[in-house]
């Protein structure tokens, strides 16, 4: 598959590597954003005691063009952005942190790669948190959703109707097969909102993740 060229790209954190049994936060920024963006989020949602780490891409772009043209022009930093996050989440695993304790959370560009990095590793994740993104594909995409794959996680997917980077029809197509494979899917819409992560977005996903910190 060729070097990871976000491999060399160092997370940054807000907290350390969780002790074993508590709940780890691995926040995306989107296209053209630096990490810092990701690290706003996690002070926006003011939980100081969730440990949270903010994964950058090399040159604030995880993938080239736009997520809703053929998967294939976008690789391979599709897979790479996705192995960049897998690297990290076996690092967690091996040091205790299970994945039904691993908050998934990204927006726009990051949300998308959030979306898809969920879809193909299938299992009881903390949490899965889209602030304006979806599965990534052509418009005549489809997905397979056989089994309870995703096994009741708690996914948050927002969006607002008229966004000029992710259409709503996809978030919806992702609520769909997000809830085909067994998620609990909230997919809240916030007219003429602009392309922005906003309170109410922060309030939503800050439930789920409070949720996942008390359980």
């Amino acid at each position: 598959m060729g070097l990871n060229r976000h491999m060399s790209v160092q997370p940054v954190w807000r907290g350390a590597w969780p002790t074993r049994g508590e709940p780890l936060a691995i926040v995306l920024p989107g296209r053209a954003q630096p990490v810092q963006f990701a690290l706003e989020i996690v002070t926006r949602l003011s939980l100081p005691s969730l440990n949270c780490v903010a994964l950058g891409a090399e040159g604030n772009t995880w993938y080239p063009g736009r997520f809703m043209e053929p998967i294939d022009s976008n690789q391979p930093d599709v897979d790479h952005s996705l192995e960049r996050i897998e690297s990290l989440v076996a690092e967690a695993e091996s040091r205790g942190i299970p994945r039904h304790q691993i908050a998934l959370v990204g927006f726009s560009q990051g949300a998308c790669v959030v979306c898809e990095y969920a879809y193909r590793h299938q299992v009881r994740w903390g949490t899965v948190v889209s602030f304006t993104g979806g599965l990534i594909g052509p418009e005549n995409q489809r997905w397979e959703t056989v089994g309870p794959g995703l096994a009741g996680t708690p996914v948050l997917l927002t969006n607002s109707d008229s966004d000029p980077w992710v259409p709503l029809a996809r978030t919806q197509q992702t609520a769909a097969v997000f809830r085909g494979l067994g998620a609990e899917v909230h997919q809240p819409v916030y007219p003429a909102r602009r392309h922005e992560v906003t309170d109410a977005e922060i309030s939503e996903a800050r439930k789920l993740l409070l949720a996942l910190m008390t359980a």
